[in-house]
């Protein structure tokens, strides 16, 4: 059985990594999307190209909305402003525990090498 285990958090969603698998699982608005690290940095990057202050200062409705479409997936995510910022943060600081996790993990290594 594929255990997850989380890696981080926020009132909007959550992010899981299974050791054994290498997968992630990605739960946000309902949803849970599993896929591999390759694709966590795909999806990271079409996130980062959205331009926030853009949508906030358009007028227009069709600036509210931003469909995302992870990597390797049939489905979308059709976000609002809000959501992408949520999403933005979740995946942000998921970066920021994975790349925590190999410092000590080195850090440990090595000093018990």
């Amino acid at each position: 059985m594929t255990q997850f285990e989380e890696i981080f958090s926020t009132t909007h969603g959550s992010m899981h990594q299974c050791s054994h698998t290498y997968r992630y699982q990605l739960h946000f608005k309902g949803l849970v999307y599993t896929f591999k690290v390759n694709d966590f940095q795909q999806l990271k990057r079409a996130l980062d190209r959205v331009d926030v202050a853009a949508m906030l200062h358009n007028p227009d409705n069709s600036c509210d909305l931003e469909i995302i479409t992870p990597p390797q997936s049939d489905r979308c995510y059709v976000l609002t402003l809000c959501d992408i910022i949520h999403l933005k943060e979740l995946l942000a600081g998921t970066k920021v525990m994975l790349s925590l996790n190999s410092i000590l993990k080195e850090k440990l290594y090595t000093a018990f090498a």
